[in-house]
C-alpha cells in the first residue's frame, strides 16, 4: 500500500494574493511549487523530520465550517478509522502506510479554478495521538483564461469505411503537449 492522503477539500484566503510560499509556521513550512487553474503542488517541510504527520486540502468555505481546528482533527480521525475498517486493517497498520515523515512534495490535480483553499498539516502518531496543532496555508487557484483559437480540419485517407481527420489548432501551441497536428480516427457512416 502506498502513501495515502485523505482529502477533505476546503479552500481559504483572506486576500486576493496567491500562495507563493514559503510561509513559516510553528511546526511546518509550506511552499507552493506549482499553482494552476486546477492544480496545486506543495512542498511540506516539518520542523521535526522524524515526526509522522497528516495533511489535506479543503476549499476555504468547507474549512470554515469546522467549529475549531480540533474539530477538523476529530473529523480526520473518524475518516481514518472508517478507511482502515473499509480496507480490513487496524488503524495503526493503516497509518503506518498513510502518514508521512520528513520533507514531501504533494500535488492535487482536481481543484476548482478561481477558488480559495486551505492546505493544512499536523503531527499525528500511528496511535492517533495528535502531536502538533493544525498548521495552515492559504492559496487561490488561478482564473481560467479564455483563448481564441481556430481549427483547420481536413480529412485524409478516406475509404468507404474509414477516414483520418486532421485537426490543426492555430495559436494554441503553448497549451498542447505536441506541436504536431492531432489525428482522430473514425468511421464513415452511411
Amino acid at each position: 500500500m502506498g502513501a495515502v492522503c485523505l482529502l477533505p477539500l476546503v479552500g481559504c484566503s483572506d486576500d486576493d494574493t496567491e500562495g507563493t510560499g514559503p510561509e513559516p509556521t510553528s511546526d511546518f513550512q509550506f511552499e507552493t511549487l506549482e499553482l494552476t487553474q486546477g492544480s496545486f503542488k506543495v512542498k511540506i517541510t516539518p520542523e521535526d523530520k522524524n515526526m509522522t504527520y497528516f495533511f489535506g486540502v479543503l476549499e476555504k468555505s468547507d474549512f470554515s465550517q469546522f467549529e475549531n481546528l480540533e474539530s477538523l482533527q476529530a473529523a480526520n480521525i473518524e475518516n481514518i478509522k472508517a478507511l482502515a475498517e473499509a480496507n480490513g486493517v487496524g488503524v495503526e497498520e493503516f497509518l503506518l502506510e498513510a502518514l508521512l515523515k520528513g520533507e514531501q512534495e504533494w500535488k492535487y490535480n482536481t481543484l476548482v479554478p478561481e477558488t480559495d483553499y486551505v492546505f493544512y498539516a499536523y503531527g499525528l502518531s500511528t496511535e492517533l495521538e495528535i502531536l502538533t496543532t493544525v498548521n495552515t496555508y492559504e492559496f487561490k487557484t488561478l482564473v481560467v483564461e479564455q483563448v481564441e483559437v481556430n481549427f483547420k480540419i481536413t480529412a485524409s485517407d478516406v475509404t468507404p469505411t474509414s477516414f483520418t481527420l486532421n485537426v490543426e489548432p492555430n495559436g494554441l501551441r503553448i497549451l498542447l503537449r505536441h506541436s504536431s497536428p492531432c489525428r482522430i480516427y473514425g468511421l464513415l457512416w452511411r
